[in-house]
């Protein structure tokens, strides 16, 4: 492969402008312009774009005695360079194989510009053999009435799936990522997790407390000097939870929602002195309140039958000093 096509492509150059001008009651001339250039380098992921606006007004009173001459003018530019040593490392990069698709473990891996977007994709399976999985099992009553369980050996578990993961990047103005897994967790053979009251087993060749389902997203945007904030959410699908007799009638495995945890942080930064500044944070966690909603009660409550996420909506404020 030719990797001169990859890195290099035909560079090209819009250049726009659109101007007015006019007199208002013939009192006051005017002239308004705008421009665009949007200039793309020879190297893949070079950019320049600049945008400018003008303005000018010349009212006159007293008769065209007194004449004020006004003007505005705004530029805005941007540059994206490649990335540093493209040139070199395409000319020592190996021809036989594929610059986009290179990873030995069968993953996608592909990285592109998408303008002023620098874009990530990662696409991997995954296969995990598990031999003798520790499974907990019934070992009878203590004195005081409580069951005891002992942590042993299973046959065995299989996991596999799929995994995205995604970033999209605008500099430090924006940064988009995200990821996403499918995946099955599956014992071998049934495994016992408990009985009913007559003593017949309970079993279940479903991992316990995994989800299939499960992903993340983060926003975070340093629009202005000084000032950031940060978008977040966890998604968590159903998966399967014992639940044990107390302050239920008796042992059962519950199916859980699935749980979507949003969160907003906000951070301004205060220069105090020198190299000191302060930092000033707010924000909400699980701003959607997506928590457990059947928690047990009293004192014969089932201490482990909890799932999703940690806390309830929560509303924050802190700050910190740096240095």
């Amino acid at each position: 492969m030719d990797y001169q096509d990859v890195i290099f492509r035909t560079a090209f150059t819009h250049d726009h402008n659109v101007s007015v001008n006019g007199n208002v009651n013939n009192r006051m001339p005017y002239r308004a312009s705008i421009g665009y250039t949007d200039q793309s380098g020879t190297l893949v992921g070079s950019t320049y774009d600049k945008g400018t606006a003008d303005l000018s007004l010349s009212p006159n009173f007293l008769d065209k005695h007194l004449t004020l001459n006004l003007n505005a003018k705004g530029v805005y530019t941007y540059s994206n360079y490649a990335v540093s040593g493209v040139v070199g490392n395409a000319a020592f990069f190996n021809p036989t194989q594929d610059p986009y698709f290179r990873n030995e473990d069968g993953s996608i891996d592909y990285t592109t510009q998408l303008g002023r977007w620098q874009s990530n994709i990662l696409l991997e399976g995954f296969y995990t053999g598990l031999s003798d999985v520790f499974v907990l099992e019934d070992i009878g009553v203590n004195d005081e009435g409580f069951v005891m369980k002992e942590r042993r050996n299973g046959s065995g578990a299989r996991v596999y799936g799929a995994n995205l993961d995604a970033k999209l990047a605008h500099g430090k103005e924006a940064v988009f990522s995200l990821g996403f897994t499918a995946q099955r967790s599956r014992y071998t053979a049934p495994e016992v997790w408990s009985e009913d009251k007559d003593g017949n087993p309970l079993t279940t060749t479903r991992i316990m407390r995994t989800p299939d389902y499960y992903g993340y997203f983060t926003f975070t945007s340093e629009p202005v000097k000084n000032f950031d904030f940060s978008l977040s959410g966890t998604y968590t699908g159903s998966m399967i939870v014992p639940h044990y007799a107390g302050f239920i009638e008796e042992d059962r495995m519950e199916v859980t929602p699935d749980f979507f945890d949003l969160n907003v942080k906000f951070n301004y930064t205060f220069v105090l002195h020198d190299h000191i500044k302060l930092q000033v944070n707010t924000g909400v966690q699980n701003i959607f309140n997506s928590f457990q909603k059947d928690l047990d009660k009293g004192e014969y409550r089932d201490s482990g039958y909890f799932y999703g996420p940690t806390q309830p909506r929560t509303v924050f404020v802190g700050f910190k000093i740096l240095n």
